[in-house]
């Protein structure tokens, strides 16, 4: 499976059938091992680290820390490997969907020396109090090359997910909870990539830190700890960010845990989060067409609850099973549906679009050449409830792209658009070093970032949509740090003035422009005109043409049919390093490009 992810179109037969041909491998054998014992040795520490913070909560018993760790070891003739299982069995009992469920990665122990290592380097550190997205940064720079490229996964910046779920509305008492009678009721979230976690992190971290429950009150820890738990609804198709969306979300819970214990509070029973490892396009929601006596697993329309063994997944069982059944079955539930859906073309995803096919729910909906991730934003439209609050990230492309004119249908009709951030060549979701100097280029994605934000219900009789775009890097970078030389704004900084300028007057200033456009204007079957203002030069022309190509009696325009054979349509070749170049090339060019690694197909940038 890892060798067809990382390179489709691979003759499985000529793979190795043993362990030892897979170590002695050259090329993508290697590349297949070492990223499969990078895995492997990423859960086991994951596993240890959440144990760890428990065991600082008092949320279990201890086997991995100081006093607990010694005892242990003694009765377990100073066998440290077993001391790991025992304690492993031991979180089997509290949280069984991660330590109780066997797979491919989690047969590993490591050796004494390394164990020891990892449990005195975490030994000085408060697990209990950890309140971001811990792993996710380790992930998206270690282990995750697959995922990201064929699956469209990226991790999204903390700085992206407090500036969309500020966008959204969730925050403050009145955004996380709903006051019914004298108790909170937990407002519904659901994320339906979750990647390693990130919104589901953050919004935990603020109904613990910003919904003004009070610390030392039971009663409040308790709906804090329901809120986390039957509120968040979150799903990860591929098998390792789930588990970092699992464990990053149960160290949230820790905090809840130990907060319980300082207030007197025994220890609360096992519970189950809302974290599923699941295809979300498999949620959809459709009218049963088969026996409905029989299992949901064995029903011909919803096949989508069978294992995949291309992408790990195996019907969720239990507890699970219930949230994922209740998130099928439910349309308009949520009071918030966030994230970032995966950026992938079908053309290099096959094994993605085929299960897409699968599902019956999609079927007479699914299109050729579109973008996976259009599909998903028609899953969060259905799954947003009358008044529910949505803010995605994806490319821009789906604004004006020709085969997504059923998914603009579907936005401008069902929502009413609120707010749009267009980010330009700005690479949001390059990594920054950790003093915030030199940003580095991330290799993708390198397509436009929008940020829309969006409310479930119809838009009134001239709404428009506000608009707040990055027109120049520069311009802007040096408005924001007073540096002439500046060339990229800082992320943080330039997320704040956007916010502070999306609430202002439209107009153009320090490289942002800000203006409204009408939504009864973006009409499905053309792109959205959205970067223009009605008063740019660009809108003016596009104006002035649809009014002569409007009258029938204009000299002016006339069909280029009428005296042309119109045999193709306009062909640059400017997008990629093609044959039809290279042969118009001197040979020196050419051999400076082959110097430079350049091949035939590879995009121009």
């Amino acid at each position: 499976m890892l060798a067809l992810d990382i390179a489709p179109g691979t003759n499985i037969v000529e793979l190795p059938k043993n362990v030892t041909g897979w170590q002695a491998g050259e090329g993508l054998l290697a590349r297949v091992w070492r990223q499969y014992l990078l895995r492997v040795a990423y859960l086991v520490l994951t596993r240890i680290l959440l144990y760890r913070a428990w065991e600082d909560v008092e949320f279990v018993d201890s086997y991995l820390y100081d006093g607990g760790f010694d005892h242990e070891y003694e009765r377990l003739s100073q066998d440290v490997q077993r001391v790991l299982s025992e304690a492993f069995l031991h979180g089997s009992g509290r949280y069984p969907w991660l330590y109780g469920h066997e797979n491919n990665y989690s047969w590993y122990r490591p050796r004494p020396p390394a164990l020891v290592d990892v449990l005195y380097s975490l030994a000085p550190v408060p697990l209990g109090k950890l309140d971001a997205d811990v792993l996710g940064g380790l992930y998206e720079s270690y282990v995750d090359e697959i995922d990201r490229d064929r699956l469209g996964q990226f991790f999204t910046p903390r700085a992206v997910v407090r500036f969309m779920l500020d966008r959204a509305g969730f925050k403050g008492a009145d955004g996380v909870f709903r006051i019914e009678a004298d108790r909170r009721q937990p407002r519904k979230l659901f994320d339906f990539g979750t990647g390693s976690g990130g919104f589901l992190v953050e919004a935990a971290r603020r109904i613990i830190d910003e919904s003004g429950i009070d610390e030392d009150d039971p009663r409040d820890l308790e709906e804090a700890l329901e809120a986390i738990v039957n509120g968040i609804v979150g799903g990860e198709i591929s098998p390792f960010p789930y588990y970092l969306s699992e464990v990053n979300l149960l160290l949230q819970v820790s905090r809840v845990l130990g907060k319980l214990k300082v207030a007197g509070e025994p220890t609360p029973p096992p519970f189950t989060l809302g974290v599923l490892h699941i295809d979300s396009l498999g949620a959809k929601s459709s009218p049963g067409v088969s026996l409905d006596r029989l299992d949901a697993a064995l029903r011909a329309d919803r096949a989508q609850l069978v294992r995949d063994e291309r992408f790990d997944l195996v019907p969720p069982e239990g507890e699970k099973r219930e949230i994922y059944e209740d998130l099928r079955g439910r349309d308009e539930s949520f009071d918030y549906v966030v994230g970032n859906p995966p950026y992938v073309t079908e053309a290099n995803n096959k094994p993605l679009f085929d299960r897409l096919r699968d599902i019956a729910a999609w079927k007479g909906i699914y299109k050729g050449k579109t973008d996976y991730s259009y599909y998903f934003l028609l899953l969060a439209v259905e799954k947003l409830a009358p008044g529910g609050r949505l803010c995605v990230i994806t490319p821009a492309g789906w604004m004006n792209a020709g085969a997504a004119d059923f998914l603009r249908e579907k936005l401008a009709s069902e929502l009413r658009l609120d707010e749009l951030f267009l980010f330009g060549s700005y690479r949001l979701f390059a990594p920054e070093h950790g003093d915030g100097r030199a940003r580095k280029r991330a290799p993708t994605p390198t397509v436009e970032s929008a940020i829309l934000v969006a409310t479930k219900g119809p838009a009134r009789k001239g709404h428009k949509l506000r608009v707040v775009a990055l027109e120049d890097e520069a311009e802007a970078a040096r408005a924001l740090t007073g540096d002439p030389e500046a060339r990229t704004p800082d992320r943080d900084a330039l997320l704040a003035e956007m916010t502070r300028r999306a609430k202002g007057r439209p107009g153009r200033r320090d490289g942002i422009h800000v203006h409204g456009v009408l939504q009864s204007e973006l009409r499905p079957e053309r792109p959205w005109a959205v970067k223009h203002s009605a008063q740019d030069v660009a809108a003016l022309v596009v104006s002035c043409l649809e009014a002569a190509l409007g009258d029938a009696a204009s000299a002016v325009v006339e069909p280029l049919g009428k005296s042309w054979k119109v045999f193709q349509g306009i062909q640059t070749g400017a997008d990629a390093y093609t044959p039809r170049i290279q042969r118009r090339l001197s040979r020196e060019a050419k051999d400076r490009l082959a110097a430079a690694g350049a091949q035939l197909g590879d995009p121009i940038l």
